[in-house]
């Protein structure tokens, strides 16, 4: 009675652990065959537990006293626990090498699912990227016939610009980083639209209601170009050229401008807060006002760029290089200028830490004079903050 008792109790208890093994994902099987594998396992185990404890247990009430000195009569029981205890471990050890080789068989399934359906997506891709292009390229084929007729767009095209480059949304091509989102389209499409050298009134009007965030512009020159107040957000320029552009009051926010060159390019009151710019050149940049609010900006190169009265804080200048330029009125709180260079720099009140003077040091940085002679920060009231200002002889 008792043994079918505890038969029951261990059948229950095998469920149960096969039901945990199976809620955990063990051992490692399809989701159809890990709960009964797992009560294998489960029940395996008990049994094991069951027979170690019988044996060091109950046994030892079995052998005889010293004084009785009766004979041994147990080896009837060892035997076959000996034997079971061989069964339950070789069942144990095939369990696990059948969770093994069905699993090693899922990952291979799941592999070439996911195979399939890279395949699928770069299939569909290609078809999307192909339409967008064939439609571009009559779109385009009307743009200039238009020009070609008035000298100018009418405000409907305009509108249908506009609209298409909100309508076409970044995604995902690269595969190989599933967070980088940009838009080949409209990068393309601010590409045809400075080829058709619109009239600046159209082109204003474009820029001004149109989209370019996230367009893929990589390795693209620009030159000769009014590109006022265009929306460039997130935009992927890097290894991009511009030469003798306006991009005042452009917005560049996040947008990855890593090893470009700017040369005679202004950025009055453009924002390029949180651009990622490593290694990029300004040469003869006017930024006045502009906007570098927590830029990456390492070992980026300034030379004879005018950028006073921008907005620097929180930036990391970490070892780039400042030539014959001006620093006036620039905010460098939290700023990281760790190991810049500095060659003949205009630079004088400073919005900056109190602490200031002791970063300076701190940063080592290579100036071609001491900058920390006659030079205090002081208390700026008017707007509360803190100026490094030069002191006059």
């Amino acid at each position: 009675m008792h043994s079918k008792k505890y038969g029951i109790v261990g059948l229950l208890v095998g469920f149960i652990i096969g039901w945990f093994l199976s809620y955990i994902g063990l051992p490692l099987v399809t989701v159809d065959d890990s709960f009964w594998i797992g009560c294998l396992l489960g029940g395996t185990v008990l049994l094991v537990t069951m027979l170690v404890f019988y044996r060091l247990v109950y046994l030892n009430r079995l052998q005889p006293s010293s004084a009785t000195k009766q004979p041994n009569n147990t080896s009837f029981f060892i035997k076959p626990l000996w034997l079971t205890l061989i069964i339950a471990t070789v069942v144990f050890l095939g369990v696990i090498f059948l969770s093994n080789s069905w699993y090693i068989n899922l990952v291979d399934k799941r592999l070439k699912d996911e195979k399939r359906y890279d395949m699928h997506a770069n299939k569909s891709l290609k078809m999307h990227q192909n339409n967008q292009l064939l439609m571009l390229h009559f779109w385009m084929r009307e743009l200039q016939q238009e020009m070609a007729e008035q000298d100018s767009l009418s405000a409907a095209s305009i509108h249908q610009i506009a609209a298409w480059t909100h309508a076409i949304l970044p995604y995902n091509y690269s595969w190989s980083d599933p967070s980088l989102k940009t838009s080949p389209e409209r990068g393309l499409l601010l590409q045809k639209l400075l080829a058709l050298d619109l009239d600046s009134n159209s082109m204003a009007t474009i820029l001004a209601k149109a989209t370019f965030a996230f367009a893929d512009l990589e390795s693209c020159t620009f030159k000769q170009q009014s590109l006022t107040g265009i929306d460039l957000r997130a935009a992927n320029l890097e290894t991009a050229v511009f030469e003798q552009v306006d991009l005042s009051k452009a917005n560049l926010e996040k947008a990855n401008i890593r090893f470009a060159r700017f040369s005679e390019v202004h950025f009055n009151q453009s924002n390029l807060n949180g651009v990622q710019g490593e290694g990029l050149q300004f040469n003869q940049v006017t930024a006045q006002d502009g906007q570098f609010e927590w830029a990456d900006l390492p070992s980026a190169s300034f030379y004879q760029s005018y950028l006073n009265g921008g907005s620097f804080l929180g930036a990391n200048l970490q070892q780039s290089l400042l030539q014959h330029s001006s620093l006036i009125g620039i905010n460098f709180k939290r700023s990281n200028l760790k190991e810049i260079q500095l060659k003949n720099i205009q630079i004088d009140s400073l919005i900056v830490g109190k602490d200031w003077p002791q970063l300076w040091e701190k940063w080592a940085v290579l100036s071609d004079v001491n900058m920390l002679e006659n030079r205090i920060v002081q208390n700026d009231s008017s707007r509360n903050v803190y100026r490094w200002i030069h002191l006059i002889n």
